[in-house]
């Protein structure tokens, strides 16, 4: 599938938002025992609109912005991707998904607020 797929997704679901943000959030990983994981797979409304595929993810969608889609994700890290596989990064999330602005997942909870200023009703899956 082609970032022109996921991008067509988007632009549907940001029209039917209308003046409205949404933020959605991927799955984490879920440990089995120990040290083991259980086989991870993205929440189905995370890839629909974007193709991310990795854990710890947040989707920002805020129609009428000059950066309309915003992901949180995972920073590189060459240590734990030794082990994990390669992560995109912010950069890749912009570069490889089309993303209009990345940022770290750990600064979510910083940036939101400023980020939400202006809209009135913000969609979200509850649980």
């Amino acid at each position: 599938m082609t970032r022109e797929f996921f991008a067509d997704h988007r632009r549907m679901y940001l029209e039917a938002l209308g003046e409205d943000a949404a933020l959605l959030f991927g799955s984490t990983m879920k440990v089995r025992n120990s040290d083991s994981e259980y086989r991870y797979r993205q929440d189905s409304d995370v890839y629909y609109l974007s193709g991310w595929r990795d854990p710890d993810v947040a989707i920002l969608l805020r129609p009428g912005h000059e950066q309309p889609f915003t992901l949180f994700v995972q920073p590189r890290n060459p240590t734990v991707e030794m082990w994990t596989g390669r992560r995109p990064g912010p950069e890749g999330a912009m570069a490889e998904f089309g993303a209009d602005w990345a940022l770290d997942i750990d600064e979510l909870p910083l940036q939101l607020p400023a980020l939400l200023q202006g809209y009135a009703n913000i969609h979200y899956r509850l649980g």
